[in-house]
């Protein structure tokens, strides 16, 4: 069954709606009347426990969270004049021509909406970071189990002919150790002259014949890196790399213990010349750790997520750092620079700068053959969400249509979450033939404030200003309509 908001013609007015309102107006406005958040909550009737759990809270935090990421970038341009995705994303249609929808999936009992703009960032919109890095995260795992269950030494001598594959100092079988490195930094160097040093140190050291001859020597023939990076106040910018290296070898504490050491003395090596400011020290240059055993947990968005089959929560660091929790509390990750803008402001050009830094970099980025090897095909973050929303346009089922007004309410009032909320909740209580009580309730709550908002707006805008006063009249008859019956049967 398909639904639709009543767009029909009202002779409501305002007044009469907002004395039989019972919610308080707000002090706030802003480009479609702003509103406060714990105004727009329904109104619980007879008893009715309404109420916002934390999947729900998770939820409207990654929405207003990719507002604020919008909000702070609206003015940035990047490379060739480009304006950041977010500012777009899931704000405007995609043009396909269709209208705003939501789709409800039956077995996960979730409500989403349909037919809006993707960025595809996973650097600047936790949208689309929180969609793409959980592929990201199965195609390593995929890789990962594969290189630990399969016999890969046969193409030993093809990947690195300098590999030595029955060493009898080493024990052969296939293994996996999480790499850390990192370089000297302090607080005022630009994000952009630090990255740039990690780079030419990782690029230097995988390429040269001495860092060539130290993987092979341990029988390390692939591997996978991604970045991260944070903020803190005292030291600045801190990015560094996780790397996931793929060995013939089981190395033993001593021998991984040893590794450590050698990879550590290379690694100082990389950073001469021009690079001698970054070069890091023996000790905190460079970390070691097997990666092939034991659960454990990340904190993601306050949320605590299992690794999976992985140790030392490798697919999590790989995959989701940027929206994990900084172990500091000076210390912020990129997402949670967003969490702090309005009480930091100083953080705003922090996040305008690692926003232009990472403009367009991938969130991984594996060894020349390995994929192919273990059957994967590349995909873009844009082919990623592609096969995404495919999937779910078979599995998800239309509910709604939503009107284009309703739906700018609730962006800029960050209101996006608690609609699906409401409309999930109406159909776990009544099925997909509901009449959405809880929803028209919320929307009426939201339609209200705003309808307050911009009758007050009229009131105050000069009467010369012609084109003001149409526009905020056009926005109230849009209001009015929605307002009147918010929600309706199809053939109704």
């Amino acid at each position: 069954m398909q639904n639709s908001l009543n767009t029909q013609n009202s002779n409501f007015s305002n007044k009469s709606v907002l004395a039989h309102s019972e919610v308080t107006p707000a002090k706030k406005s802003g480009a479609l009347g702003k509103i406060r958040k714990s105004c727009a909550k329904p109104t619980p009737k007879n008893g009715e426990n309404v109420t916002i759990n934390n999947d729900i809270a998770k939820r409207n935090q990654i929405f207003r969270l990719q507002k604020i990421s919008a909000d702070t970038l609206r003015n940035t341009t990047f490379k060739k004049d480009k304006k950041a995705g977010v500012c777009s994303c899931c704000k405007y249609r995609n043009g396909s021509g269709k209208a705003i929808t939501v789709k409800y999936d039956l077995n996960k009992n979730k409500a989403s909406y349909a037919n809006l703009l993707r960025c595809n960032s996973v650097w600047l919109c936790p949208v689309c970071a929180r969609r793409v890095s959980e592929v990201r995260r199965d195609e390593l795992l995929t890789v990962s189990e594969k290189w630990q269950a399969g016999n890969y030494s046969q193409y030993a001598s093809e990947y690195d002919k300098e590999i030595n594959i029955d060493n009898p100092d080493f024990t052969k079988k296939n293994s996996i150790f999480l790499v850390t490195l990192t370089v000297r930094h302090k607080r005022s160097d630009s994000l952009n002259d630090v990255l740039n040093a990690l780079k030419h140190g990782f690029h230097s050291l995988i390429r040269n014949t001495p860092g060539r001859k130290l993987l092979a020597k341990y029988g390390i023939a692939h591997h996978v890196r991604s970045l991260e990076v944070t903020y803190g106040n005292a030291n600045g910018w801190h990015p560094h790399f996780h790397c996931l290296f793929y060995s013939f070898f089981t190395l033993t504490e001593e021998q991984l213990q040893a590794f450590r050491d050698e990879l550590a003395a290379l690694w100082q090596k990389q950073f001469k010349k021009e690079w001698e400011l970054f070069k890091p020290n023996l000790k905190n240059g460079v970390d070691v750790a097997d990666g092939s055993y034991a659960n454990t947990y990340v904190t993601k968005f306050g949320e605590e997520i299992p690794c999976r089959r992985l140790g030392e929560k490798v697919d999590l660091e790989m995959t989701k750092a940027h929206m994990k929790k900084a172990k500091e509390i000076d210390r912020f990750t990129p997402f949670e620079m967003l969490e702090h803008l309005e009480d930091s402001p100083y953080l705003i050009p922090r996040y305008i700068e690692y926003a232009k830094a990472f403009f367009g970099s991938k969130q991984l980025k594996y060894s020349q053959r390995l994929k192919p090897l273990m059957g994967l095909v590349e995909l873009s973050d844009k082919e990623v969400l592609d096969e995404l929303d495919a999937k779910e346009q078979e599995e998800q089922q239309e509910v709604l249509t939503v009107n284009k007004t309703l739906f700018d309410i609730l962006y800029f009032n960050n209101l996006r979450g608690e609609f699906l909320a409401m409309i999930e909740m109406d159909i776990k209580k009544d099925g997909l033939e509901s009449r959405f009580n809880n929803t028209n309730r919320f929307i009426k709550t939201a339609i209200t404030q705003v309808f307050d908002h911009l009758d007050i707006a009229l009131k105050k805008t000069d009467v010369k200003n012609i084109k003001r006063i149409q526009k905020i009249q056009d926005r109230i008859i849009a209001c009015t309509r929605i307002l009147e019956n918010p929600l309706v049967l199809k053939g109704e």
